[in-house]
């Protein structure tokens, strides 16, 4: 007993300019992605950097206003 196997030798196979055509494009689709999730990837990266420096700046900015107005009250009771 003998097993054949049965091989679909009457589709067409892509001749070498269609295969590189098509590796082609996919390089080109792959690069297309790159720069797209690379730059998604940079505007977040942009946004908590901002993010970052926005919180700190709010955080210094009340730290200083904190001290301004204790040194005036300080100053108000020694006056009075």
């Amino acid at each position: 007993m003998t097993i054949q196997i049965k091989r679909f030798q009457w589709l067409q196979r892509a001749s070498a300019w269609e295969q590189a055509e098509a590796w082609r494009k996919q390089r080109v689709r792959m690069s297309e992605r790159f720069l797209a999730d690379s730059t998604v990837a940079a505007s977040a990266f942009f946004s908590a950097a901002y993010s970052q420096i926005t919180g700190t700046v709010q955080i210094t900015a009340q730290t200083a206003s904190k001290r301004v107005q204790a040194e005036l009250a300080a100053k108000i009771d020694k006056l009075a």
